[in-house]
């Protein structure tokens, strides 16, 4: 069997730069639903997964539309109040048995198995002529690229291995998903 992703970024709506009508949720409820459907309804065995996800729109995907044409909706919303809760989710075909699902955060994941990183002390303020207790308030570490990574939180989607997903701003999760390959 063949099976058939992709991807949509649906935008929240904090984040949209675009005409005011666009921002209307009604109207893009109908946009997002109307592609959905048409992926649905012209190819078998659609993985759908979303990006930029919002929890204005999450009853709408989940209970009015995935449920109704059978799929099921997995999603991790990481973000705060002030984005909509923004997030990812990948909808799956009831019909594909599911045997698993994970989700883990990349930048732990990476930042666990990295070595601890030196710190180094920034160069302007070595030189500058300070007593301790002002030189220790002024010493500025260099950050830590993987803390950095973390903050942002990146998550990517996976299909057991022979799919992998995230989006270019490292703002999504990765969700481990195993099917029974007899079924597919």
């Amino acid at each position: 069997m063949t099976v058939r992703v992709v991807r949509y970024n649906i935008l929240v709506l904090s984040y949209a730069k675009c005409q005011p009508k666009f921002l209307k949720t009604d109207h893009r409820w109908n946009l997002i639903r109307s592609q959905l459907e048409q992926e649905i309804l012209h190819h078998e065995n659609t993985i759908i997964c979303l990006q930029e996800l919002s929890l204005i729109l999450l009853p709408e995907l989940e209970l009015l539309f995935f449920i109704h044409w059978n799929y099921t909706l997995f999603h991790n919303l990481y973000g705060g109040c002030h984005n909509g809760c923004m997030g990812i989710g990948i909808a799956i075909p009831v019909s594909m048995e599911l045997n698993s699902l994970s989700i883990i955060r990349i930048g732990d994941f990476i930042y666990s198995i990295s070595k601890p990183r030196e710190k180094h002390t920034n160069i302007l303020t070595l030189k500058c002529d300070l007593n301790e207790s002002n030189m220790q308030q002024l010493l500025l570490d260099t950050s830590d690229p993987w803390k950095t990574v973390i903050w942002h939180v990146p998550y990517a989607l996976s299909l057991q291995r022979a799919w992998c997903y995230a989006d270019s701003f490292f703002n999504c999760a990765r969700f481990g998903v195993s099917f029974n390959r007899e079924k597919l």
